[in-house]
């Protein structure tokens, strides 16, 4: 399923920036993590450049880059290593080269700017959200309750 085009839209002014973010956060995912990750990160990116005035607009790409899949990350626990897919602080920041440091005051800027926190249901992975319903007995019912059952939970365990 697609997103509607609005929410992917991209102001003209900020598509140079979109597009070198993008690409940078696609070869990393394509190599190290997966599509769902990809596209979160493709999402985050637009809707950090619809942002007026755009925290993207000044910077290096690649910190940026760096900076959305770790928000992501967070939310989604890929430092988990229960979790797949999974990296650490360390190996994300070694794949965009970018610094840990430099990293972290991004994903503040990047968290301030789209109001995300843990456990943010708008940016959260589907492996995500049904491994924490089948790992606590409380999800699972409030699962159960929002439609998430049978065939779907099971492909997950």
């Amino acid at each position: 399923m697609t997103a509607p085009a609005r929410l992917n839209a991209v102001p003209k002014t900020m598509m140079r920036v979109h597009e070198k973010i993008v690409g940078l956060i696609d070869s990393v995912c394509d190599r190290r993590l997966n599509t769902e990750y990809r596209d979160l990160a493709r999402a985050m990116t637009a809707a950090l450049c619809r942002k007026r005035p755009s925290p993207l607009a000044s910077g290096q790409p690649r910190t940026w880059a760096c900076g959305i899949v770790y928000v992501l990350g967070r939310i989604n626990f890929l430092s988990d290593p229960s979790f797949s897919p999974h990296m650490t602080t360390a190996e994300l920041c070694g794949a965009f080269q970018v610094g840990e440091s430099t990293v972290h005051a991004k994903a503040r800027v990047i968290e301030k700017a789209l109001g995300t926190q843990a456990f943010d249901p708008h940016w959260k992975a589907a492996v995500s959200v049904f491994r924490a319903i089948l790992d606590k007995p409380y999800d699972r019912l409030e699962g159960e309750r929002m439609g998430l059952t049978g065939r779907l939970i099971e492909e997950f365990t």
